[in-house]
């Protein structure tokens, strides 16, 4: 069984090929950002992959979800905002759902507006529920 460490950076050179190999795949430009951005921060990169991926694929709810998160994570709070409100709006039944509402918890949390901080994290915490 692999180590947390071997597995973080298999993921990590894993997420790295997705982005140096997947240029014409939206998914996969996403997903491996939001690899990037949660086990190493390198925000710039993920930013970079999130804009190629939402450039390819400009209704990818899912892009504009994780971006959400990573964005919100990086000190960003107007553009997780607004990629969440983007991806909820494109994809309002999708069962990732819980994604742009967790970005939209954590934006609303660092900008000190508690209550919609509250009130997207249960939206976050019913779609995983369901």
């Amino acid at each position: 069984m692999a180590s947390n460490g071997e597995s973080r950076a298999a993921g990590l050179r894993h997420a790295r090929l997705a982005i140096a190999n997947g240029g014409d795949d939206a998914t996969a430009l996403a997903v491996a950002a939001f690899v990037i951005g949660i086990l190493e921060q390198d925000y710039q990169a993920a930013f970079n992959a999130f804009d190629r991926a939402m450039a390819l694929s400009p209704s990818s709810a899912q892009a504009f979800g994780f971006s959400s998160c990573i964005r919100a994570w990086a000190g960003d709070s107007p553009t997780s905002v607004e990629h969440a409100e983007t991806a909820i709006r494109l994809s309002p039944f999708d069962p990732l759902i819980f994604f742009p509402y967790t970005g939209l918890a954590y934006a609303h949390l660092f900008a000190g507006r508690f209550e919609e901080a509250i009130n997207a994290a249960g939206r976050a915490a019913q779609a995983i529920a369901v």
